[in-house]
């Protein structure tokens, strides 16, 4: 599921998981929603996460120890 934004950017998101389908990183299987914010919370957990991490990347880790155990950070570097 995606958070649904404006037309171009859905746009975007079906163009970047069909790339990944041809590349093979992801199954041929997955499949593509889309959903409003407000209507639904799910999209809204990836934000947080991504929030708490960034912030602790900026010397405030209170939000990420929130986590505690659940969660795990994996650096790749890219090339």
């Amino acid at each position: 599921m995606f958070e649904a934004r404006q037309a171009k950017n859905d746009e975007r998101d079906v163009d970047m998981v069909d790339a990944c389908r041809r590349k093979r990183p992801i199954s041929q299987g997955f499949h593509v929603t889309f959903a409003l914010g407000a209507e639904e919370p799910l999209p809204w957990l990836p934000d947080v996460a991504c929030g708490s991490v960034l912030v602790d990347q900026r010397g405030d880790s209170s939000y990420l120890e929130q986590f505690g155990d659940t969660a795990r950070l994996l650096f790749i570097e890219a090339k």
